[in-house]
């Protein structure tokens, strides 16, 4: 929830994800932070993809090779 002057929580959520990669030597840290999640989904389900596409992206554009535990995705 999200905290209102008041000292009460506002019907807002926040959704976020951070990790690194590759595993085994990192080369990026990112974090994800989803403002006003409407759909109340947890930060796996919301921002998890796009950690997932930012990862990817970044890994490539280093020249970095994703080790193995980067491609234990779910389907």
């Amino acid at each position: 929830n999200v905290a209102i002057p008041n000292g009460a929580y506002a019907e807002k959520h926040v959704a976020s994800f951070i990790g690194f990669a590759p595993v085994d030597d990192p080369e990026v840290l990112v974090l994800v932070k989803l403002d006003e999640n409407a759909d109340f989904e947890t930060g796996t389900v919301a921002a998890g993809p796009v950690f997932a596409e930012l990862v990817d992206e970044s890994l490539a554009y280093l020249n970095v090779v994703p080790d193995a535990a980067s491609f234990a995705r779910e389907p």
